[in-house]
């Protein structure tokens, strides 16, 4: 399987908090990380150099406490909608609203619009809202969605 999946490339990494929360997914069970899992993705295709939008989101994610983010350039059947992601986790809807604005302000030589397929991909593969066509974001993973219902209309979470 992994011939065929590229490694994710991640700093600091959610790994327990999704290893728990996929463990009760496979039970059946809406695991608490779900709904307070904020994810945002940024599209490859909306990125006009790539080390520095790394090196830029590194340095906003410091200061956001309980945050990440990884990234994946795709190969194989995902290539035609898309050539990779990075996705970053935030706790909160507010922290991710912070990240948003301050990537904004700071990488504006950096973006642009994401790409038409992969604004179809994101929108109804993924099934997240848009910001400003660079921006696509989610609670939780794409598959709970089967199991507990849209994500948007979940609970809300406060820690």
């Amino acid at each position: 399987m992994e011939a065929i999946l590229p490694k994710w490339e991640e700093e600091g990494g959610w790994y327990k908090k999704c290893e728990i929360c996929w463990y009760h997914y496979m039970q059946g069970i809406q695991h608490p990380n779900s709904l307070r899992c904020w994810k945002l993705g940024i599209p490859y295709s909306a990125i006009k150099d790539l080390k520095a939008a790394i090196i830029l989101i590194k340095n906003i994610i410091k200061e956001i406490p309980n945050s990440t983010y990884k990234y994946m350039k795709f190969q194989g059947l995902l290539k035609p909608f898309t050539k990779g992601i990075i996705i970053l986790y935030f706790e909160k809807k507010e922290d991710m609203d912070l990240f948003i604005k301050r990537f904004k302000e700071e990488a504006k030589d950096l973006v642009k619009d994401a790409g038409f397929l992969e604004k179809i991909f994101y929108k109804f593969a993924v099934n997240t809202d848009e910001i400003e066509n660079k921006f696509y974001f989610r609670r939780g993973c794409p598959e709970y969605d089967f199991k507990f219902g849209s994500w948007r209309k979940w609970e809300k979470y406060e820690k």
